[in-house]
């Protein structure tokens, strides 16, 4: 019994020494200012790659946030890869880019988003890659902000802010607060040197980088993860330095929230089922330390209803309110969503066992992605 308290105790000190980093990190990132966003006299040549799969709602908002970029329209090139969609998403494209000024090329991919994001590489031209989800809506400077990055820093793998569009729902509003937790720890564990994760729904990347490790990146069995393993290419050939994130609310991508739980469940699904699968031992262990914290949570809370002594909860209840605030609070900020966090102590109830659950789940079970089956 005292081996498992001093087990407890570490992992409870751990989880926030970990979190109080991350916290760091993420708070002393600077913004990136208008002051720095100046136009250079050179753009960056940008293929701007955007996978879909039956978008036929999305597409024409993406379209037309790209249409309306303060960007020279000779400086970037669009390439729509269709993978195997069963709408009308092909035929909506066609019209649309008939009637812009974008140039823009589609082309049919098969085996899944990762095959996509392949295809369109090989056909790019661009000396740096920009990858979009087809569901997400950008601001008018998103590509001047990152070629003023990318030209300031030479960054080879840049990570985009990423938010979910408000709405009034509860449910809604948690997965809004749940994701910027998310976007921020992996936002301060690049700034660490020691990325965890990053999102290809907004990221940029050296072409010449991806064709070189292509191999590693997308020809592994796993439905997703291209942006993961590109990261940890990236990583271990550069070394993490050569790894930022653009911290900047012109950048921003917004998508909406997953609308229901199953979509939700499916999502951290296949998420959590690339973790088993990264060469990262960082990530590994951060993934694991959250499970085991989380965990402790939820089987203090256990046995405190079985004994009727809620002491333990409550100290890890505190510990965990106190230790996690400040990242999602400054988190909140930058967003501009800073009313989320009056759901703050909610969350923290609801969080751990999902977490579990969904853990549990990945190991066992398969999930559903874009109308497929996966495993």
């Amino acid at each position: 019994m005292e081996y498992l308290f001093y087990i407890c105790i570490s992992i409870i000190i751990l989880y926030s020494l970990l979190i109080l980093v991350f916290s760091i990190q993420w708070i002393k990132m600077p913004l990136f200012s208008s002051k720095q966003n100046r136009v250079f006299e050179t753009n960056t040549k940008f293929s701007i790659l955007i996978p879909f799969r039956n978008e036929e709602n999305n597409l024409p908002n993406i379209l037309s946030d790209l249409e309306a970029q303060r960007y020279p329209s000779s400086s970037f090139e669009l390439i729509l890869i269709d993978d195997e969609s069963t709408d009308n998403s092909n035929l909506i494209v066609e019209k649309l880019i008939a009637n812009n000024t974008i140039r823009c090329s589609i082309i049919n991919s098969k085996g899944g988003k990762k095959k996509a994001i392949q295809a369109g590489l090989n056909k790019a031209k661009g000396d740096f890659i920009i990858s979009l989800d087809a569901d997400v809506r950008i601001e008018p400077n998103h590509l001047q902000t990152f070629s003023n990055y990318y030209q300031q820093t030479k960054a080879k793998l840049i990570a985009g802010p990423i938010s979910f569009i408000g709405n009034s729902s509860l449910f809604n509003k948690l997965l809004e607060l749940e994701f910027t937790s998310l976007i921020t720890s992996a936002a301060a564990s690049i700034r660490l040197g020691k990325p965890i994760m990053l999102n290809a729904a907004n990221m940029g990347f050296e072409r010449a980088i991806a064709l070189e490790f292509q191999k590693e990146i997308y020809q592994s069995n796993l439905a997703s993860g291209d942006d993961q393993f590109l990261m940890e290419a990236i990583e271990k050939n550069y070394g993490g330095n050569s790894i930022h994130f653009l911290k900047s609310i012109q950048a921003n991508a917004q998508t909406n929230a997953p609308k229901k739980l199953s979509v939700f469940i499916n999502q951290r699904l296949r998420w959590a089922s690339k973790t088993t699968s990264y060469s990262s031992r960082f990530s590994q262990f951060v993934a694991f330390l959250v499970f085991l914290f989380n965990l402790l949570f939820i089987v203090s809370f256990l046995y405190s209803i079985t004994n009727l002594n809620f002491i333990l909860f409550i100290i890890l209840y505190l510990v965990k309110l106190l230790i996690d605030f400040p990242i999602l609070m400054s988190g909140t900020i930058f967003f501009k969503k800073q009313k989320l966090m009056l759901l703050y102590p909610l969350i923290q109830l609801l969080y751990p066992w999902y977490i579990v659950i969904i853990a549990v789940l990945s190991i066992f079970g398969g999930y559903k992605w874009k109308g497929r089956n996966l495993r």
